[in-house]
């Protein structure tokens, strides 16, 4: 386990693990980051918090029916839970439009011939004048075509902004399209984290087909 992320690696039905509460002011909206499931059923996870104390929460990454989840893993923010089609690729992205003072427009979108039973998503709005924030989305397509599927994906995205000091980078993942040959397994990883930028990869393994994906960044500085 990360001090961002749970990766529970002998996942079963209903599951859940205690971990500190990171150093931020950001509250506990939560995302998937690692998914290693079944192809013989629907692809159904879901990730939230609860039982708050003052140093702690409880992380929750549930299954349900009959889905066979090996192990998965969440951070702060971005896609927490999906319900999707065994029969059709796994096609899906989270975005949000129409961003004003007061409010915005959040979509959970499929393509092709996906059926999408659930979706949820979490949302952080910060004022874009906070200078100890930087957030935008990367996609493998920045690095690759979408139709040139391998099973490893770097990218070296900028800040925007030269921090003071080495933030606290979290990711999740807005973006999934997997063919539904395979089990669906993929990870949303970071390393190299500077005052500038970082690393990502978005990576899968075994026999897993993954057209593409993609993810969000969130990071910030402490004051």
């Amino acid at each position: 386990m990360t001090t961002d992320a749970n990766n529970f690696n002998t996942l079963q039905l209903l599951d859940s693990e205690d971990i500190p509460i990171p150093a931020h002011d950001l509250g506990f909206p939560t995302g998937l980051t690692w998914l290693d499931i079944d192809r013989s059923a629907h692809i159904r996870i879901k990730a939230y918090y609860d039982d708050h104390t003052a140093s702690n929460v409880k992380a929750h990454l549930d299954a349900w029916g009959d889905t066979t989840p090996y192990s998965a893993g969440s951070t702060w923010l971005d896609l927490k839970e999906l319900g999707i089609d065994k029969n059709h690729n796994r096609r899906v992205k989270t975005y949000a439009s129409n961003i004003t003072k007061t409010g915005f427009t959040l979509h959970i979108d499929t393509g092709g011939d996906t059926t999408l039973y659930t979706g949820t998503a979490t949302w952080l709005a910060r004022p874009a004048n906070r200078t100890n924030i930087a957030s935008v989305t990367y996609n493998m397509t920045d690095v690759r075509a979408w139709d040139a599927p391998q099973v490893t994906n770097a990218g070296n995205p900028a800040f925007g902004k030269t921090f003071q000091k080495t933030p606290l980078v979290l990711t999740a993942f807005n973006w999934l399209d997997i063919d539904n040959n395979a089990n669906l397994r993929i990870r949303a990883l970071k390393s190299d984290i500077t005052t500038s930028g970082f690393t990502w990869n978005l990576d899968s393994w075994g026999d897993t087909t993954l057209y593409s994906a993609g993810a969000s960044y969130l990071a910030v500085q402490d004051y």
